[in-house]
């Protein structure tokens, strides 16, 4: 069996510490199915597929900015 040393953003780590994910039993299973069981992403692509194009009022990144600013002063 090979070693591997990963290493995430601080974001990352904080929400594994968050959920208990860091007893390294766990992490090392959790990356196993990632990586054996890619679903997930394929599922994700799936949906992309299927909404692609829905939104049809212009830049639809630009109208989620303008929002996301909203939530931030509404705080």
């Amino acid at each position: 069996m090979t070693s591997l040393t990963i290493q995430l953003p601080d974001d990352l780590a904080d929400e594994a510490k968050r959920k208990g994910l860091l007893d390294p039993v766990q992490v090392t299973e959790l990356i196993r199915q990632a990586v054996n069981n890619p679903k997930a992403t394929e599922y994700q692509k799936t949906l992309l597929q299927q909404t692609s194009g829905i939104w049809q009022q212009g830049d639809g990144l630009q109208w989620q900015l303008v929002q996301r600013e909203q939530w931030d002063r509404e705080e």
